[in-house]
């Protein structure tokens, strides 16, 4: 987004309008604005000013301090649980999508396997090594993840 906005241009970097459009899009996760989120209220956009738009007064008028603080704070508190929801449920799609696409290997003791050599030796190129070692014979199965090789 910033290099599209510098236009090749790197030596003014102000940034202020832009960080204002971002601050007046919503998210992508939480279909809220961080404006909404941070503030609780959107800002009101230069072409509203310019072209007079009124924006919906919701509530009833605030006459005291006390009333306004109250009354921001439902509207944030609402916002939060609406954006932790959304969350929630992008999270739960994600892992939905990332289970579908991994593949467990099951063995068994007498299965031949290759061991993985994660270790770095000082001196010699990584891409020069073996990148496993083995067969081995797996003796004994601890867990899903720990066996015994012989």
């Amino acid at each position: 987004m910033i290099k599209a906005y510098l236009c090749g241009e790197q030596t003014d970097w102000d940034l202020g309008c832009l960080a204002g459009v971002y601050r007046a899009t919503p998210n992508e996760s939480t279909k809220l604005t961080p404006n909404l989120l941070v503030m609780g209220r959107e800002v009101r956009l230069p072409a509203e000013l310019v072209f007079r738009s009124k924006t919906a007064h919701d509530g009833p008028e605030i006459t005291a301090y006390g009333d306004y603080v109250d009354q921001l704070r439902q509207k944030m508190q609402h916002a939060h649980e609406v954006a932790r929801r959304r969350l929630a449920s992008g999270a739960r799609r994600s892992k939905e999508v990332y289970d579908t696409t991994i593949s467990v290997n099951r063995y068994k003791v007498g299965d031949l396997v290759w061991f993985l050599l994660e270790t770095r030796q000082v001196g010699q190129y990584q891409k020069l090594m073996h990148l496993y070692e083995g067969p081995y014979l797996i003796i004994k199965k601890y867990s899903e993840l720990n066996f015994l090789h012989g």
